[in-house]
């Protein structure tokens, strides 16, 4: 099993949590659902994000949900678990719990509520501090849910962290700001960090050009995308762009807010990797 860090590439599904007809966590599936993404060759998972419905669980089903996927993956790839929440008290012990039980890491992004780049950077650094500074954390960036604006100047203290290895980076129309962020690190202004980006992989190609280390999507054909930033790293751009191209209806498709999250996990119903497609 790979470790992941600072310099990884490759592709980080959102993992959806799986229910029965009756809204019931469905953990049974959830060994299929490791094997179908084994199978696609990501490079780890990430669950409890806003696909895996993180807010609707209660605190038990969370922590079923967590050791579930943490023992059934154990040796074949790496958990990151989405820890974000209106209390940082709370996040960080959630944190500490999942880490306990063989999760490599968190997904965190920053309360609701924070303004200037002083205060959200405090916020990482306390959570750091809480964890004991051990616990390995993948920034999100993704403002739309947070209402948070992370500048890169905040962003460039935030990297600065020893914690933090990876940053899923996802605010809208964000390209240029994904290129100054590779620009500070080529002028040593903060280290280099992974980047993976999201935003349902509608700018995949543009990202990859501009220094994306892959892909943090949840999407239902993760095969396609780690197939697309794979032949990025390899330097088969052409190729790569022809099967984006072909996958790009299909994205749209998924993209349909408070709807994305039915049809993704309908698709992975007809697939075979869901045994329901309840929301």
């Amino acid at each position: 099993m790979n470790i992941l860090s600072r310099q990884s590439r490759g592709v980080i599904p959102i993992v959806p949590t799986p229910f029965d007809d009756e809204g019931r966590v469905d953990l049974a599936s959830i060994p299929k659902l490791i094997a179908y993404y084994q199978a696609c060759g990501v490079i780890g998972l990430t669950i409890l994000g806003v696909m895996g419905e993180a807010s609707k669980l209660t605190q038990g089903e969370t922590e079923d949900v967590v050791e579930t996927f943490v023992s059934h993956a154990k040796g074949r790839l790496p958990v990151i678990v989405g820890v974000s929440g209106t209390s940082l008290a709370a996040s960080a012990a959630l944190a500490l719990w999942s880490q306990e039980r063989g999760a490599f890491g968190v997904m965190l992004q920053a309360m609701s509520g924070l303004q200037g780049d002083d205060a959200l950077v405090t916020y990482f650094e306390m959570f750091a501090e809480r964890t004991q500074k051990q616990c390995p954390i993948c920034v999100q960036d993704y403002p739309v849910s947070s209402g948070v604006h992370m500048s890169v100047a905040a962003w460039r203290r935030i990297a600065k962290l020893e914690s933090v290895f990876m940053l899923k980076h996802e605010p809208p129309a964000g390209l240029q700001k994904l290129s100054q962020i590779r620009a500070s690190e080529k002028e040593g202004a903060c280290p280099r960090i992974a980047i993976l980006t999201s935003n349902n992989a509608m700018h995949l190609s543009q990202e990859l050009d501009r220094g994306a280390d892959g892909a943090m999507v949840g999407v239902a054909y993760t095969d396609l995308i780690v197939l697309i930033c794979r032949l990025y790293a390899e330097g088969q751009v052409e190729k790569a762009l022809d099967i984006y191209d072909a996958v790009l209806p299909l994205i749209r498709h998924e993209s349909q807010g408070a709807f994305g999250l039915a049809i993704r996990k309908e698709i992975l119903r007809r697939r075979g990797v869901l045994r329901t497609g309840h929301v």
